[in-house]
Protein backbone atom coordinates (compact mmCIF):
# COMPACT_ATOMS: atom_id res chain seq x y z
CA UNK A 1 0.00 0.00 0.00
CA UNK A 2 1.41 3.12 -1.27
CA UNK A 3 1.55 6.01 1.76
CA UNK A 4 1.02 9.38 0.69
CA UNK A 5 2.70 12.47 2.83
CA UNK A 6 0.41 15.38 3.29
CA UNK A 7 1.58 18.79 5.03
CA UNK A 8 -1.23 20.45 6.84
CA UNK A 9 -0.30 23.80 6.05
CA UNK A 10 -2.06 26.66 8.53
CA UNK A 11 -5.08 28.05 7.01
CA UNK A 12 -5.12 32.27 8.04
CA UNK A 13 -8.62 33.82 7.94
CA UNK A 14 -8.06 36.16 5.84
CA UNK A 15 -11.59 36.36 4.13
CA UNK A 16 -13.19 34.39 0.90
CA UNK A 17 -12.47 35.76 -2.13
CA UNK A 18 -14.02 35.32 -5.29
CA UNK A 19 -11.44 33.86 -7.87
CA UNK A 20 -7.97 34.89 -7.36
CA UNK A 21 -6.20 36.67 -4.52
CA UNK A 22 -2.60 37.49 -4.33
CA UNK A 23 -1.30 36.45 -0.85
CA UNK A 24 3.15 37.00 0.10
CA UNK A 25 5.62 34.36 -0.65
CA UNK A 26 5.99 33.98 3.08
CA UNK A 27 2.18 33.64 4.11
CA UNK A 28 -0.04 30.62 3.30
CA UNK A 29 -3.22 31.18 0.90
CA UNK A 30 -6.61 30.87 1.93
CA UNK A 31 -10.10 31.14 0.40
CA UNK A 32 -12.41 30.64 3.48
CA UNK A 33 -11.69 31.07 6.99
CA UNK A 34 -10.06 27.94 8.97
CA UNK A 35 -12.98 25.02 9.88
CA UNK A 36 -12.61 21.26 10.60
CA UNK A 37 -14.30 20.87 7.43
CA UNK A 38 -11.50 22.32 5.10
CA UNK A 39 -7.56 20.58 4.89
CA UNK A 40 -4.93 21.94 2.58
CA UNK A 41 -2.99 19.17 0.64
CA UNK A 42 0.74 20.11 0.25
CA UNK A 43 4.24 18.18 -0.53
CA UNK A 44 6.90 21.80 0.60
CA UNK A 45 7.32 23.45 4.30
CA UNK A 46 6.53 26.65 2.83
CA UNK A 47 10.02 28.19 1.89
CA UNK A 48 10.78 27.54 -2.65
CA UNK A 49 13.97 26.21 -3.34
CA UNK A 50 13.46 26.99 -6.91
CA UNK A 51 11.28 27.82 -9.93
CA UNK A 52 10.58 27.07 -13.59
CA UNK A 53 8.79 28.29 -16.12
CA UNK A 54 7.37 25.88 -18.23
CA UNK A 55 6.95 26.61 -22.05
CA UNK A 56 4.31 24.47 -24.68
CA UNK A 57 3.48 22.36 -21.61
CA UNK A 58 2.34 22.84 -17.74
CA UNK A 59 2.98 21.97 -13.84
CA UNK A 60 1.18 18.92 -12.61
CA UNK A 61 0.69 17.83 -9.43
CA UNK A 62 -0.54 14.57 -7.60
CA UNK A 63 -3.00 14.59 -4.31
CA UNK A 64 -4.80 11.56 -3.06
CA UNK A 65 -8.00 12.60 -1.24
CA UNK A 66 -8.19 12.05 2.29
CA UNK A 67 -10.85 10.05 4.06
CA UNK A 68 -14.09 12.01 4.69
CA UNK A 69 -13.31 14.86 2.29
CA UNK A 70 -15.00 14.97 -1.43
CA UNK A 71 -14.98 18.66 -2.49
CA UNK A 72 -11.97 20.48 -4.19
CA UNK A 73 -12.33 24.26 -2.95
CA UNK A 74 -9.22 25.55 -4.35
CA UNK A 75 -5.73 25.51 -5.95
CA UNK A 76 -2.98 27.63 -5.12
CA UNK A 77 0.25 28.23 -6.24
CA UNK A 78 3.27 30.36 -5.54
CA UNK A 79 4.43 31.79 -8.86
CA UNK A 80 5.41 35.12 -10.34
CA UNK A 81 4.57 36.52 -13.79
CA UNK A 82 7.71 37.48 -16.07
CA UNK A 83 8.07 39.70 -19.26
CA UNK A 84 6.09 42.61 -20.29
CA UNK A 85 4.65 44.85 -17.60
CA UNK A 86 1.22 44.66 -18.83
CA UNK A 87 -0.69 41.40 -18.34
CA UNK A 88 -0.94 38.72 -21.12
CA UNK A 89 -4.39 38.69 -23.16
CA UNK A 90 -3.87 34.88 -22.12
CA UNK A 91 -5.45 33.09 -19.93
CA UNK A 92 -4.14 30.75 -17.92
CA UNK A 93 -5.80 26.57 -17.81
CA UNK A 94 -6.07 25.33 -14.16
CA UNK A 95 -7.55 21.26 -15.02
CA UNK A 96 -8.26 18.62 -13.11
CA UNK A 97 -7.47 15.15 -13.88
CA UNK A 98 -8.42 11.65 -12.83
CA UNK A 99 -5.62 9.19 -11.58
CA UNK A 100 -4.25 8.18 -14.92
CA UNK A 101 -4.23 11.56 -16.03
CA UNK A 102 -5.95 10.73 -18.47
CA UNK A 103 -9.22 11.99 -18.03
CA UNK A 104 -10.53 15.72 -17.70
CA UNK A 105 -12.59 16.32 -14.70
CA UNK A 106 -13.05 19.68 -14.43
CA UNK A 107 -11.16 23.30 -16.04
CA UNK A 108 -11.36 26.52 -14.88
CA UNK A 109 -9.78 29.28 -17.45
CA UNK A 110 -7.73 32.06 -14.94
CA UNK A 111 -7.34 35.65 -16.62
CA UNK A 112 -3.97 36.60 -17.39
CA UNK A 113 -3.87 39.16 -15.05
CA UNK A 114 -4.34 37.22 -11.86
CA UNK A 115 -0.83 36.75 -11.91
CA UNK A 116 1.86 39.44 -11.07
CA UNK A 117 5.00 39.99 -12.07
CA UNK A 118 8.07 40.56 -10.02
CA UNK A 119 8.24 38.92 -6.59
CA UNK A 120 6.57 35.76 -5.82
CA UNK A 121 3.23 35.24 -4.41
CA UNK A 122 0.58 33.53 -3.89
CA UNK A 123 -2.20 33.21 -6.35
CA UNK A 124 -5.69 31.24 -5.06
CA UNK A 125 -7.91 29.95 -7.88
CA UNK A 126 -11.46 29.08 -5.94
CA UNK A 127 -14.14 27.23 -8.18
CA UNK A 128 -17.27 28.94 -8.11
CA UNK A 129 -18.86 25.39 -8.37
CA UNK A 130 -16.86 22.99 -6.49
CA UNK A 131 -15.91 20.07 -7.64
CA UNK A 132 -16.24 16.42 -6.28
CA UNK A 133 -12.62 14.58 -7.18
CA UNK A 134 -11.98 10.85 -7.22
CA UNK A 135 -9.66 9.21 -4.44
CA UNK A 136 -6.39 10.33 -6.21
CA UNK A 137 -6.36 13.67 -8.82
CA UNK A 138 -3.69 15.58 -10.65
CA UNK A 139 -3.56 19.11 -11.01
CA UNK A 140 -2.14 20.79 -14.08
CA UNK A 141 -1.64 24.33 -14.27
CA UNK A 142 -0.46 25.53 -18.18
CA UNK A 143 0.53 29.16 -18.12
CA UNK A 144 1.12 29.09 -21.87
CA UNK A 145 4.81 30.53 -21.27
CA UNK A 146 7.12 31.38 -23.68
CA UNK A 147 10.59 32.72 -23.30
CA UNK A 148 10.11 36.24 -23.35
CA UNK A 149 6.46 35.97 -21.03
CA UNK A 150 4.90 33.38 -18.76
CA UNK A 151 5.21 32.37 -15.04
CA UNK A 152 7.43 30.78 -12.94
CA UNK A 153 6.15 28.52 -10.27
CA UNK A 154 8.22 27.55 -7.18
CA UNK A 155 9.05 24.24 -6.04
CA UNK A 156 10.19 22.72 -2.69
CA UNK A 157 12.90 19.68 -2.40
CA UNK A 158 11.53 18.07 0.49
CA UNK A 159 9.56 15.24 -0.98
CA UNK A 160 12.05 14.89 -3.83
CA UNK A 161 9.75 15.19 -7.21
CA UNK A 162 7.55 12.31 -6.55
CA UNK A 163 4.04 13.76 -6.46
CA UNK A 164 5.41 16.26 -10.03
CA UNK A 165 5.34 15.89 -13.34
CA UNK A 166 5.56 18.39 -16.36
CA UNK A 167 2.92 18.07 -19.07
CA UNK A 168 -0.65 19.42 -19.52
CA UNK A 169 -4.17 17.47 -20.63
CA UNK A 170 -2.44 17.58 -24.66
CA UNK A 171 1.10 16.91 -23.73
CA UNK A 172 2.29 13.73 -22.35
CA UNK A 173 3.77 14.41 -18.95
CA UNK A 174 6.56 13.56 -17.59
CA UNK A 175 9.00 13.59 -15.30
CA UNK A 176 10.43 16.89 -13.42
CA UNK A 177 14.39 17.14 -13.58
CA UNK A 178 14.97 19.16 -10.54
CA UNK A 179 14.17 16.22 -7.42
CA UNK A 180 11.11 18.60 -6.32
CA UNK A 181 7.48 19.12 -6.12
CA UNK A 182 5.62 22.33 -7.29
CA UNK A 183 4.10 24.80 -4.80
CA UNK A 184 0.70 24.00 -5.86
CA UNK A 185 -1.29 23.44 -2.82
CA UNK A 186 -5.21 21.90 -3.09
CA UNK A 187 -7.88 23.17 -0.14
CA UNK A 188 -10.52 20.39 0.23
CA UNK A 189 -13.51 20.18 2.13
CA UNK A 190 -15.81 17.47 3.54
CA UNK A 191 -18.86 19.37 2.48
Amino acid sequence: MRRTAYLLVPILALGCVAMAADAPADQPPTTAPYTPLNKVLAYHDGRSKGKRSIGGSGQMIEFTMPDGYTTLVSVSVLCARYGSTEAPDADAALTILDEGHTTTLFTLTIPGRAFVRGAERWVTMKFPNPPRVTDKFWVCVDFHSEQTSGVYVCYDTNTGGRYSMVGSPTVEPKPVDFKGDWMIQAMVSRK
